[in-house]
């Protein structure tokens, strides 16, 4: 009985090091490049000796903008902030672009597409080498 267990245990480590294997490969896809929105904001992701997400949503104040049509939080939001640990979640058959602390939904709609759910956002990566 002893045996067996330990056998479960390594067989469940060994499943959860390729889980997180195979995140990490998906997410490097991603690593590197700057997403952009149309009208402001950014998506960055680091993978160096410690992972990070760089994002900064659209900017919601311009020399025009009634300070209180602003929504709550969404200066806040424009900001630019770091998140650690930046990973690839599936739900819904749908993925989703996370990182620790990370209050934002994110969803990976292409490999140069990142849409905002929240604010129906879209931030895009244009690769100016080809």
């Amino acid at each position: 009985m002893k045996n067996f267990l330990k056998i479960l245990f390594a067989f469940c480590l060994l499943f959860a090091l390729i889980s997180c294997s195979k995140s990490n490969k998906e997410l490097e896809k991603f690593a590197g490049k700057e997403f952009n929105g149309a009208s402001g904001g950014s998506i960055l992701i680091i993978l160096e000796k410690e992972n990070s997400l760089f994002f900064s949503g659209k900017p919601v104040i311009s020399p025009n903008t009634n300070l209180d049509n602003v929504k709550k939080g969404a200066y806040e939001k424009s900001k630019l902030q770091t998140y650690k640990n930046p990973k690839i979640e599936s739900k819904d058959g749908k993925k989703y672009l996370t990182a620790d602390n990370f209050p934002y939904k994110l969803e990976i709609i292409a490999e140069n597409k990142i849409k905002d759910v929240d604010d129906d956002y879209e931030y895009t990566y244009v690769d100016l080498t080809k």
